[in-house]
Parts: C-alpha cells; sequence; structure tokens
C-alpha cells in the first residue's frame, strides 16, 4: 500500500483530450478520446482506450496528462522511474519537472541546462535522513548547470530511456541541450544544438585546479568536477564555454572524488565514451541457488576510441559483483558507491527461496486450524467490502482467501478450501471481464491506456490510474491469488491465465518484444528495488513505502510460473525477488550497519525516498504500522524477512521502546515477522495475548498456523539454499527442517546447499526434520 502522493485528484469525464503546453503525444491517440473498444483476452476481456470518467493519468488541475516527449522519441511511454517528473507533467507551473537523485549525482531540468550536484553528508533528524538537493534548503548543493550559450527552453522532455538511464532534451527554438545521465553514472553526457557548450557555476568562490585546454578540474563549494569537451574552455567570470566544430556539439562533466591530477587524467580517457542506453538480463542460477544479472550500458566513442565507460555500483551490487578495486568511490544516500572501469558487470545474488505455505509439520492438529478457518471465513463474511471495490482491497481480501485455502488443504477440510477458492475465481473473474448482462463487474474493469501504455484497473484507488502509483502493489495481491487458484485449477489457470500475465506484464514488463508496456516499470533493476510514485513528482525524488508489497508482486511470479510451466515469469520472479530483498535489507533495514547515518535515533525506514529515508509512513506515524508496512502481507513468499535476524530483532526491540512491550495494532503482522527470528518469543506473546490485533489483509489462521509452526521447527536459515526456487530451510544446527513444494507431474529430488536431499512428490508441499 502507498499513498504516494494521494492528494485530492480531479479524474477525466470528458471525451476531450487536453496536454500540457508543449507535450509530444505518444501512442495511438489522435487528441480525442475514442470510445473505448472491448478486447478478449483467453476467458477474459479488457477495454482498450480510457472510459468516460475512469480515474486516467492526469495533472493536478484534473487536465489529461499526456507523456512529454520529443518528436523522435520512439518506445512504450513509462512511468514509476527515478527521473518520472520529465516524462510526466503532474503540475503546469513544473514544465521541466522536479529534482532527481541518480547517484552519486542530483540533478533538475532547467530553462537554461541541466543543473547538477552532489550532496555528500545527509541533514539527520531523529526520523529521517536526506540528501537534499534544490528548494531552499538544498540550493549550495546546486554547482554546475550544464546547457547550451543563449538556451531558455520552455520545458523538458524525454529523448529517450534505458532501464536505468535517461537523456532529457531542453530546447529553444533552434537550440537544444540533451543530457543523459543515470544511476551509478558520476558522469553527464551532453550533446548541444545550436550554439556553443554553456557551463555555469552557481557560485563566484569556484576554483579551477586544472586547466589543459579543453579539460577543467574545478572545485564548487568542496565538490570536485571534471569538465571535458573537444576544445578549449574559456572561463568568464562563473560562466565557462567551449566552441563547437559545428552545429552539433558534445562535451561531458563528471564528478570526481577528489582533485588528484591523476584522478582527472583517469576520467579524461572516458570522458568521450558515451552512454546512450542501459539493459539488465537475468538468468537463475538453480544449482547455485542464485539470480544471475548482468548489467549492460551502451556507448558510443563520440572521439577517440575508447568505449568503456566509468560507472558506480550500489552497496547491494557490489556485495555480490566480482570483486573489483574501485577507482572511484561515492558517497550517497545508500552507502557507498564503488566505481570501475566497464560497460557491463554481473552481480551474483542469493535467492532464498519462496513456499506457497509453510509445510504440515504437526505443529497444529486439523481440528483447531479448521475452527480458526471457519471463524476467519465467517468474520470476513459480516465484514464484507467495507470500503468499496477497488484494485488495493480487492486484491487484499482475494489473496487472503487464497492463503485460507492453502490452510484448509492442511486441515483437510475440502469443503471450506473449494469455496474460498470458488469466491477467489469469482473475484478475479470479475475483475478480469468486461461486464455484460451475463456477467456483470459491479463497475470493476480494466482498461488500457494507449498514450502510457498501461493497464488501469478502476476502481483504482492511491493514485493507480491518475499518478500511475503502486501498479506493482495492486497487481501483486491478484497474481498471488491466482498462482494459489492454478495451484488447484490448471483449466482455470489455462483459460485465465492470458489477463494474469497482462496484469504481470504491465507493473514490471519481461518480454522486450511486447510494446505495449515499458520494460520494468515497477522495479528499478539498478536501485534494486520498485518505486511506488509514478509521477516522481517530488524535491525529494521518488518513494517506496511498502517494499514488502513489492516483494509480494515477485512472489507471485514466481509462484505463477511454478504452477502453470511459464519459464520467463518465473525466473523474472527470482530476479526480482533476490535484487529487492537485498536492497531491503540494506536501504530499509540497514542489516549490516553501512548505510545509515549517524544520529539517526530510529534506524529503521518507512519510506525510502531518493534522497535518504523517512520513519514514517503516508498516513501515520504510529510506530507499529511503520515497522508493519515493510513486514505485510505475510506468507511464506516472504521469508526474505528474517534473512538478517538480528536487525529483525533489533527492530521490533525499537518498536518496543515506544510501546511499552505490547503493540497496539497490525500485531499478529509484527510478531509474524519477529518469529522467523525468534519463534519462542513470538510464541510467547502470542500465547500471553490471545486477542491481538490482525491486520485486516492477515487473518487469525495464518498468524497462528505460522507463529506454531516455526516455533517447532526453529528460525528461518537464511544461509541454506536450495536447487529448487520453492524450498526453505528452518532450525538450527542439530535440529533443521526442510520444506519445498513440487508443481511438477512427476517426483523430484530437492538438495540444499548443506547436503541435505528430499524426494517430494507431484504437488506436494513436503516438510522433512534432521537431528544430529
Amino acid at each position: 500500500m502507498c499513498w504516494s502522493g494521494c492528494r485530492n485528484v480531479l479524474v477525466v469525464s470528458t471525451g476531450l483530450l487536453v496536454g500540457c503546453a508543449g507535450a509530444t503525444q505518444v501512442g495511438e491517440s489522435s487528441g480525442t478520446n475514442p470510445e473505448p473498444r472491448v478486447v478478449s483476452h483467453g476467458a477474459g476481456s479488457y477495454l482498450h482506450g480510457v472510459p468516460d470518467g475512469a480515474d486516467a493519468p492526469a495533472m493536478r488541475d484534473g487536465t489529461r496528462a499526456l507523456p512529454r516527449v520529443t518528436d523522435d522519441f520512439t518506445g512504450p511511454a513509462a512511468s514509476n522511474e527515478f527521473w518520472s517528473s520529465l516524462m510526466f507533467p503532474r503540475d503546469a507551473d513544473r514544465p521541466h519537472g522536479y529534482p532527481m537523485h541518480a547517484h552519486p549525482l542530483s540533478m533538475r531540468a532547467s530553462a537554461q541546462g541541466l543543473v547538477i550536484g552532489h550532496v555528500p553528508e545527509p541533514r539527520v533528524t531523529e526520523t529521517e535522513y536526506h540528501h537534499t538537493f534544490s528548494g531552499r534548503e538544498g540550493r549550495d548543493a546546486e554547482h554546475l548547470t550544464l546547457g547550451v550559450v543563449g538556451l531558455n527552453a520552455p520545458d523538458a522532455r524525454v529523448a529517450s530511456y534505458g532501464d536505468w538511464t535517461v537523456t532529457a532534451s531542453m530546447a529553444d527554438g533552434d537550440r537544444e541541450v540533451r543530457t543523459t545521465f543515470g544511476h551509478g553514472l558520476p558522469f553527464v553526457y551532453v550533446r548541444t544544438r545550436g550554439g556553443a557548450a554553456q557551463v555555469r557555476l552557481h557560485t563566484g568562490d569556484a576554483i579551477v585546479w586544472a586547466n589543459r585546454g579543453g579539460t577543467l578540474g574545478i572545485t564548487v563549494r568542496g565538490t570536485h568536477y571534471g569538465l571535458f569537451a573537444p576544445r578549449d574552455w574559456t572561463i568568464d567570470g562563473t560562466t565557462l564555454t567551449a566552441p563547437s566544430e559545428s552545429d552539433a556539439g558534445f562535451y561531458s562533466v563528471a564528478l570526481l572524488p577528489d582533485a588528484d591530477p591523476d584522478t582527472l587524467a583517469l576520467f579524461e580517457r572516458h570522458a568521450f565514451a558515451f552512454v546512450t542506453g542501459s539493459r539488465v538480463g537475468w538468468r537463475y542460477d538453480a544449482d547455485a541457488g542464485d539470480s544471475v544479472a548482468t548489467y549492460t550500458l551502451d556507448t558510443e566513442a563520440v572521439q577517440g576510441d575508447e568505449t568503456r565507460p566509468i560507472t558506480a555500483l550500489y552497496r547491494h551490487q557490489w556485495l555480490h559483483a566480482e570483486q573489483f578495486e574501485p577507482v572511484a568511490r561515492y558517497a550517497s544516500p545508500r552507502g557507498e558507491m564503488r566505481a570501475l572501469v566497464a560497460d557491463s558487470f554481473t552481480t551474483r545474488t542469493p535467492f532464498r527461496g519462496v513456499l506457497p505455505t509453510l509445510a504440515d509439520t504437526g505443529a497444529m492438529d486439523a481440528s483447531s486450524l479448521k475452527t480458526l478457518i471457519e471463524q476467519d471465513t465467517q468474520r470476513s463474511a459480516r465484514r464484507g467490502r467495507r470500503r468499496g471495490p477497488d484494485t488495493y482491497f480487492d486484491g487484499k481480501r482475494m489473496a487472503r482467501s487464497a492463503n485460507l485455502a492453502m490452510l484448509a488443504d492442511q486441515a483437510d477440510d475440502e469443503t471450506a478450501r473449494e469455496a474460498l477458492l470458488t469466491d477467489v475465481k469469482a473475484e478475479l473473474e470479475d475483475w478480469l471481464t468486461v461486464g455484460s448482462d451475463e456477467r456483470p463487474d459491479e463497475g470493476r474493469v480494466f482498461f488500457y491506456d494507449p498514450d502510457w501504455h498501461t493497464l488501469i484497473g478502476t476502481p483504482g484507488g492511491f493514485g493507480l490510474g491518475e499518478q500511475l502509483n503502486d501498479h506493482h502493489f495492486h497487481y501483486g495481491y491478484f497474481v498471488y491469488a491466482s498462482a494459489i487458484v492454478a495451484m488447484h485449477d490448471p483449466e482455470w489457470a489455462a483459460a485465465w491465465g492470458p489477463m494474469v500475465e497482462l496484469l504481470i506484464r504491465d507493473a514490471n514488463n519481461w518480454d522486450r518484444a511486447d510494446d505495449r508496456f515499458p520494460a520494468l516499470r515497477g522495479f528499478d533493476p539498478y536501485a534494486g528495488h520498485g518505486w511506488a510514485s509514478g509521477t516522481s513528482a517530488y524535491a525529494r525524488g521518488n518513494n517506496q513505502e511498502s517494499s514488502s508489497e513489492s516483494v509480494n508482486f515477485a512472489v507471485g511470479c514466481v509462484l505463477w510460473g511454478l504452477a502453470t510451466g511459464h519459464e520467463a515469469i518465473t525466473e523474472l520472479g527470482i530476479f526480482l525477488h533476490a535484487t529487492e530483498s537485498a536492497a531491503v535489507g540494506q536501504y530499509w533495514f540497514d542489516q549490516d550497519g553501512k548505510v545509515f547515518p549517524d544520529g539517526l535515533t530510529k534506524p529503521l525506514a518507512g519510506i525510502v525516498w531518493s534522497d535518504g529515508i523517512a520513519y514514517h509512513t503516508w498516513w501515520t506515524g504510529n510506530p507499529e504500522q511503520i515497522h508493519g508496512i515493510n513486514s505485510f502481507p505475510m506468507h511464506a513468499g516472504m521469508l526474505y524477512l528474517g534473512q538478517a535476524p538480528r536487525a529483525l530483532i533489533d527492530g521490533y526491540d525499537l518498536l518496543m521502546t515506544q510501546r511499552e512491550d505490547t503493540p497496539n495494532s497490525w500485531t499478529g503482522i509484527l510478531w509474524s515477522a519477529l518469529a522467523l527470528a525468534d519463534p519462542a518469543r513470538a510464541k510467547t506473546l502470542a500465547d500471553a495475548h490471545p486477542g491481538y490485533d490482525i491486520e485486516g489483509g492477515d487473518s487469525r489462521a495464518r498468524t497462528t498456523h505460522w507463529i506454531e509452526t516455526l516455533a517447532k521447527v526453529g528460525p528461518y536459515a537464511p544461509a541454506i539454499r536450495a536447487n529448487h526456487p520453492a524450498a526453505a530451510a528452518f532450525g538450527e544446527i542439530g535440529s533443521r527442517t526442510y520444506m519445498a513444494w513440487n508443481p511438477a507431474d512427476e517426483p523430484t529430488t530437492v538438495t540444499f546447499s548443506d547436503g541435505f536431499s528430499m524426494r517430494v512428490e507431484p504437488g506436494a508441499i513436503t516438510a522433512r526434520t534432521t537431528r544430529d
């Protein structure tokens, strides 16, 4: 759940599409809203086009928002990027967008070009830290403006983008500057048209400590830069210019780690290896239990023959990359970045496995579990749809019922299981079908917006449509529930799979040949995690609150892919799960104590921003929900939360110092997370408070079964991996319990990294315990 910028929004209720000033439209729209047409897709259907009155991408004043791109832009429109405010015209008075934090540089577009700077030291309060850039507080961090002489661009537009890079255009008549920047790039690559290169210093006390004609070394307020042009720079006060050899010119500017002439010479050698694009590829190495990802930068040697750029890795990357000697180190909101000279690098990130549910270990007798399932089902029926239909809360209800169906299997309660699955299928089918007299949709429908290349569920909520927020959160519940259904009803999965997979494509498209959707909309592969805001219209950049709901999408992909035999979706889910798990451990929980700055008295992120973190949520400062928002939905796909037991226990203790040892909301979620590291303590707390609070998307049956099972088998053992994606180990040396699910039609043998092997029958979720 994310409340990213969820202010009051006027939705489109007219057939006329009005774009922002100067925006270039992409997609199939001709500037008016044609009657949406029904598209059949498997057993389901959706609308192609924007229905009147639907929540579609809009500016803050309710005007229809169209992608702000250049005339030569190609490909699908994107959202949920660190740079999305360049493309999404959220505010009429911000035609150049909002600040962007690519790391190690921060930047913002302006009428004169791209303003850049670097903020090595954060501002720290008790509850947050941020690397302030732009605005009154951060103006000292705005060091340089990169442009062309005479430029006065009315707006900024996207010319092209890659998986973690973007090229922004600022143009004014015959003058234009295009700047390419991205995560990990200490360089900004600049192409000019219609004038000489111009770099404006934001202070008069800058120091020029090296001048070799076309290469300058300068220091601005203690931060060092290299400027590289094919012809000599001229210095006139705070303005630096370099003539172009033709109407189309180029230069680059780099953030330097120091003012050493040798460092400047190193960066000079790579200054004209211009980055033109970026792409990640991934595969699953089952034998090692790793997700293997290769990050590649496309480059062009605009001068000379050097094609290798300098790029810096985030902590979650360099911890899992082949060891290298950094050529530069940079401070960032994500801890130290380490740079190397390369146009690609590969990471091997542990994938710790997911399960559809914890296996039956005898920790609960079938009768007790059946009673709890009956009580939860009755409670759900009494509560009904309290908030009305929308993609988020309906998705949570479906996922909750699907989880209960798995437990009904263990309770040998076929009647309850089938009733739960029938309800889930009916809900899914209503959402995944355009309504008719025979199949009313109660207002629930998905429509495809061809201007934004996105599938939007309506009613949505939390800015799903008007800001393109949270698609991976909402649709993750649909995919997870569908995966559980697919385990029990392959025929249903075959019929409805095309619609389920359309949701996956929208939230995180794995298929680059499918240009209906951008690649990986809801996931930033270089940052290592999702971004919740579709617009990124904030001074702090983009943000993500509920990292666990982002991981839940990955879990749904793994389970759906395994249940249906769709290998590409399985590998997508493994890549998302492994990468985000690693990033969450570092940037939400600071599990190694190497990311968060000193002075932060509440060292846990409720929200991760591009420029730091906040110990808060979008709707409350309640500490239970600050901690809980990154721990639900709780199920056996979320075992990664126990990857650093000490951090998990420390986080719970931090909460307890504020609540005198008894949380007052979302208690079942909080104790379930604690149980991954200290199940005995969680069980003691649950036994002492039998009426503890259950979060709305959870159930007492799930919570009780979880805590009782872990109390019996022991804490999650994250160091032990398997050669199968649906497997996990628990307990400590001397007593281990291994669990695995076999979705195949034939028996399989699952081997764990400590040498233990177990046979798993077709369709079974099996547990085996060994004791020394």
